[in-house]
């Protein structure tokens, strides 16, 4: 009779762990757009840009029925078949400078953003990165046609969300955003700042606070843009001429910090306390990205494409072999390159983020250029 109680009471104390494992374990969330407020009410802050356009507009939470590896792998075939090889750097479809880029977008940052969820691979919020800073970002502009402003403000708002994520070990820092978070899981509570002037500057800075006394140990994962080391979609066949750009040294309270790399991100475990500070330069170089088989170049720098007047070009005489001589913002806060002329007369050509054209007027600019970052 002992030994049946003893069995009995083993059972019982083991049941939770085998019967409520697979019901707690732990799965990437992203968190919600109410625990996060947005900084800056001029340049880059998107998700005032939409909300002008219509202020009933909220985030639709992203939730993942089924995460089943069977799920994962029909939705990681389903990708690499109908998204994957028509997916372009401005996170939409085919050539960007065609029509349809705001309704792409659109659905492949969501679709991106689902894979995430399932894998926790960087690779697809480079994809969310890009249509907001590319695509998305242009048809909320008020010169942008009537329903291409409502999918992109919509799908903007949606990714209000997908900034921050967490699961049981830690946090991730998706994308580069002026914002305060509150985080809060079974294991840890805390809020960050986060301050930065992405994708113009390279400068981010997180800075942490109300965590208990003695501190909290988790994980940071810091997302590490597919642009600093050439990682583009890979069914168009991109590729970045040049060297890699440097992966940023990461510092933790004005000391370079260790770190580990995984699925994209940097990860840092520790202890960390109350005003505990992050922070690191990303790379912005311009860099030309060209497309196998082809002898055109596009310009990048960081997440942004860049368009120059109809006119410019490979019959423009700007010397494109060149670094550029003069990198500013215009009164509108969008960054001009200036490239200096190949005759040396002091002609130049300005060229702008793609993100300030509106989708009415891509065929006024040109994105691919001839002959360019030879």
């Amino acid at each position: 009779m002992k030994t049946f109680f003893f069995s009995l009471v083993l059972f019982l104390t083991l049941l939770p762990a085998v019967v409520f494992g697979q019901k707690t374990e732990s799965f990437r969330a992203f968190v919600p757009a109410d625990s996060v407020a947005f900084f800056d009410a001029r340049r880059e802050n998107y998700l005032l840009d939409a909300k002008r356009i219509d202020t009933a507009f909220e985030a639709q939470p992203l939730v993942l029925e089924d995460r089943s590896q069977r799920a994962r792998k029909k939705a990681l075939r389903a990708w690499k078949t109908d998204v994957a090889p028509r997916l372009n750097l401005a996170g939409g479809a085919g050539d960007e400078s065609s029509d349809g880029q705001t309704y792409a977008a659109a659905e492949n940052l969501r679709s991106a953003a689902a894979l995430f969820l399932l894998t926790g691979e960087a690779e697809y919020i480079d994809v969310v990165e890009s249509a907001l800073t590319n695509a998305l970002a242009a048809a909320i502009l008020p010169e942008a046609p009537f329903f291409e402003q409502r999918v992109a403000a919509k799908a903007v708002v949606d990714a209000s969300e997908m900034i921050y994520a967490t699961d049981e070990e830690g946090i991730y820092i998706n994308l580069f955003v002026n914002s305060f978070v509150r985080f809060g899981t079974p294991r840890f509570h805390f809020t960050l700042d986060q301050i930065t002037s992405q994708p113009h500057g390279d400068r981010v800075r997180l800075r942490l606070a109300d965590l208990p006394r003695g501190g909290s140990r988790f994980t940071v994962r810091l997302r590490l843009p597919g642009w600093i080391y050439g990682r583009f979609p890979e069914g168009r066949g991109y590729r970045a001429q040049g060297d890699t750009l440097p992966v940023p040294p990461i510092y933790v309270n004005g000391r370079e910090a260790l770190y580990t790399l995984k699925n994209g991100y940097v990860e840092i475990t520790q202890t960390w306390t109350n005003r505990d500070e992050i922070y690191f330069d990303l790379p912005l170089s311009p860099r030309f990205v060209t497309r196998e088989g082809e002898d055109r170049s596009l310009l990048l720098r960081g997440p942004l494409l860049y368009v120059a007047p109809a006119g410019s070009g490979e019959d423009s005489g700007a010397d494109f072999t060149q670094q550029p001589d003069a990198m500013e913002f215009d009164a509108r806060g969008r960054f001009l390159l200036r490239y200096p002329a190949r005759d040396g007369s002091g002609k130049q050509v300005d060229f702008r983020p793609y993100q300030a054209v509106s989708p009415d007027r891509r065929g006024d600019f040109r994105l691919w250029m001839k002959g360019v970052g030879k």
